[in-house]
């Protein structure tokens, strides 16, 4: 696979993408994995992924957190992204009136593809975006011809 991300969400598959992320969560919590997608109280950071110049860049907005509240892994071309959960103490929860902003942990696993120099991972964080690049490699293409000697 020569791509960044194996999936593209689109407005036109979107029910069928939650429906997918709600067998996927179901099927790992069944091995008691904590990988979770966009369901529910576990939310992931929204992202935008892009080819600029030969690298690979990735900014996940992380709204309202500081980058000690971010931890970035790469394990076996998996990019983990966890912003950790912290919840507005100055406010008990008997005086909220209306309660729409969560700062519960958030997960984002990516799949990177063979093309990802993951050595050359770069990271910065700026006005709630962290902002990931990497070099991309160049992978020799195998010849699809193969030539038979004939006896």
């Amino acid at each position: 696979m020569r791509t960044l991300f194996p999936l593209t969400r689109t407005s036109l598959a979107t029910p069928l993408l939650d429906e997918f992320d709600k067998f996927f969560n179901e099927f790992a919590n069944s091995f008691g994995a904590t990988i979770k997608t966009q369901q529910g109280k576990h939310q992931s950071p929204r992202i935008n992924a892009y080819r600029r110049d030969g690298k690979y860049c990735i900014d996940a907005a992380v709204p309202m957190v500081t980058k000690d509240d971010l931890d970035v892994e790469i394990e076996e071309n998996l990019l983990k992204i966890t912003v950790k959960a912290h919840q507005d103490k100055e406010v008990s929860e008997n005086d909220y009136i209306i309660r729409e902003i969560s700062r519960g942990q958030m997960t984002r696993i990516l799949s990177l593809g063979e093309d990802v120099d993951v050595d050359s991972a770069k990271t910065s964080f700026k006005d709630g975006v962290l902002h990931i690049e990497f070099n991309a490699k160049q992978i020799e293409e195998e010849s699809k011809v193969k030539r038979l000697v004939i006896e």
